[in-house]
């Protein structure tokens, strides 16, 4: 493999009072809140996500969510492999990932949209 490797594109949501026990895979895990806010335990640590935040899941990272609130929370994912490189060394390095650019979520919406339609 020598670029990025597609494997998951995805509209989730998740009820209130509800999430996914840990668990972990040999690839990276985006999430892009698109309504609600959500807590996230990635290898032990809690980020408290709302909507229009992105968080980055490391490749092997123990990673749970849960929505604590009475809203339904809603995201987009992305689960990616990279190739054995720099820029994979570097992103592992830097572990958890959480972002407020707008850029991003641009991004994943189009990524979303030409997985559709791919499909």
């Amino acid at each position: 493999m020598d670029r990025v490797q597609l494997l998951w594109v995805a509209q989730g949501h998740t009820l209130p009072q509800a999430g996914v026990k840990t668990h972990r895979h040999p690839y990276y895990h985006m999430f892009y809140m698109t309504a609600g806010t959500c807590t996230f335990t990635v290898e032990g640590e809690e980020y408290a996500l709302k909507s229009g935040q992105c968080l980055l899941v490391p490749r092997e990272g123990a990673h749970s969510y849960y929505n604590p609130h009475s809203e339904i929370m809603e995201f987009l994912e992305v689960k990616f492999a990279l190739p054995q490189n720099a820029f994979e060394s570097t992103l592992t390095k830097m572990g958890t990932i959480i972002s407020d650019d707008e850029l991003v979520g641009l991004l994943i919406r189009q990524i979303l949209q030409e997985w559709t339609e791919k499909s």
